[in-house]
């Protein structure tokens, strides 16, 4: 293809051309020539009364008589969020479609109606107890260390939460993460269990309890 460069000399051949001394003929196949040079080197095609114009790497923008343009923005794998806006007779429009997996930081984890103050991993929510259905939010820290797990769900409300996390295989020592749990009364039995390298103890009779919400 022709380079920017070189198209901003075309016109001036262009103008050279039409002052030669050739034929009729000859000085019209030599302007057609230059005019396709031109479309190669500004990368424009022609389809149906349209011209579509873009460079490398820019998303295609395809330009009507009347003035009206549709952009599509180029969609790769890793994208995030992809937005196509059209603009016509009728007004404009903008679509937005959200890409990609929910982030560590723990978006898209179900809502909670307050937050944890303790984040550690020995922090159990007994301080909650009676208030069951509220749903609490604890930001387990990277680089954390198991603690004590009574139960495989619901857990004893002085079992550590963060710990329960990994027991369902939610979060792990290394990475962390959040998760939400929710208030339950007491049980009167509690299982013992093994799941993603934790062991939790079974219990008896106790008065609170926690799940975690999924």
């Amino acid at each position: 293809m022709v380079s920017v460069a070189d198209a901003l000399v075309i016109p001036v051949m262009v103008s050279s051309l039409s002052r030669m001394s050739l034929g009729p003929s000859s000085r019209r196949v030599a302007l057609a020539l230059a005019g396709l040079v031109l479309v190669g080197a500004t990368g424009a095609c022609a389809e149906g009364g349209k011209i579509t114009i873009g460079e490398a790497g820019e998303p295609p923008t395809t330009t009507s008589p009347g003035g009206d343009a549709t952009t599509v923005p180029d969609v790769t794998s890793d994208a995030t969020t992809t937005t196509t806006t059209t603009v016509g007779d009728g007004g404009s429009a903008t679509t937005t479609v959200p890409g990609g997996a929910p982030g560590a930081d723990g978006a898209g984890a179900p809502a909670a109606d307050e937050d944890a103050i303790d984040n550690s991993w020995v922090a159990s929510p007994g301080e909650y107890r009676g208030q069951d259905g509220l749903r609490v939010a604890y930001n387990c820290p990277a680089g954390g260390t198991l603690a004590s797990l009574w139960g495989t769900g619901p857990f004893t409300d002085d079992s550590s939460v963060c710990t329960a996390g990994v027991f369902l295989g939610l979060i792990t020592t290394e990475g962390g993460g959040r998760i939400v749990i929710e208030i339950a009364p007491g049980a009167d039995a509690y299982e013992a269990g093994e799941g993603h390298g934790v062991a939790a103890a079974s219990y008896g009779t106790w008065a609170g309890s926690f799940d975690i919400v999924r």
